[in-house]
């Protein structure tokens, strides 16, 4: 039986996707899995299970708190593409229909933070939940999700770095001859020990809110610099889109916590 031209092309389409990614899938049981899709699996599953923990711990409902934590997994989920959508509405001739169907946007962080933060507010304003305390669980829940989908990052070979020369650099499949800043692994480390951080302000805190602006005022410290040795293109005035959302991130995270501790 000969294959058609179309399936070929498909194969090949598919084996030149994979050359660039460091470890494109797992086998298990037979049964191939994306690499990626499996880290950003089982963080959610983590940050899921901190979430329905701590919500109970709350005296909230766990029927409720499975609802609407399964489907806070569609929202950051679909977030995140809708300011890489716009980013590149704008910064392309394509038509956003174009845009949103005919290619993969990509997903950003901040995007995802931000439709996940109000969709926590209007959920806890529904449910009459204390927002303040849900804030600061969700901002711990985030950590555990970010850190755990950069193991995942770095497995498919994106958001890297730029060129370095030095002992530790990689060499991806995608460019092996150019070692590049392991930025992947950077951010691993370092939202891990933000996770750790936030674990130990939450259990000392001294208000409810604490853990979540603390968390903020980390994460836009840390991002801010990390975007140095990034590949993200330049937004404006030598500054990538994501250093702009760290430094206002940061200016309401001093101002809120400046205006607690008076």
């Amino acid at each position: 039986m000969v294959e058609s031209p179309s399936i070929e092309l498909n194969y090949t389409l598919k084996n030149e996707k994979l050359k660039g990614k460091m470890h494109p899938y797992f086998r298990f049981f037979g049964l191939q899995i994306i690499a990626y899709d499996l880290m950003q699996i089982t963080g959610f599953i983590l940050a899921a299970s901190y979430c329905l923990l701590a919500g109970l711990r709350l005296k909230i409902s766990g029927k409720r708190l499975i609802a609407v934590i399964a489907a806070g997994f569609f929202v950051q989920f679909f977030g995140g593409m809708v300011i890489p959508l716009i980013y590149r509405y704008a910064a392309c001739s394509a038509p956003l229909a174009a845009r949103a169907f005919n290619c993969c946007p990509g997903r950003y962080f901040h995007s995802s933070f931000l439709f996940i933060l109000i969709y926590v507010l209007l959920i806890s304003g529904f449910f009459r939940w204390p927002v303040r305390k849900v804030m600061d669980i969700l901002m711990v829940a985030v950590m555990i999700m970010s850190s755990v989908g950069r193991i995942g990052c770095f497995l498919e070979g994106c958001c890297g770095g730029k060129p370095a020369n030095l002992p530790w650099a990689m060499h991806f499949p995608s460019n092996p001859a150019v070692g590049v800043h392991p930025t992947q692994i950077y951010m691993f480390f370092a939202e891990l020990l933000i996770l750790g951080a936030l674990l130990i302000i939450d259990r000392n805190k001294k208000y409810d809110g604490q853990t979540f602006w603390s968390g903020i005022l980390l994460y836009s410290i840390y991002r801010f610099w990390v975007e140095y040795y990034r590949t993200n293109p330049v937004f404006m005035l030598g500054l990538t889109h994501a250093q702009y959302f760290s430094m206002i991130t940061f200016f309401f995270a001093v101002l809120y916590m400046i205006r607690r501790s008076r």
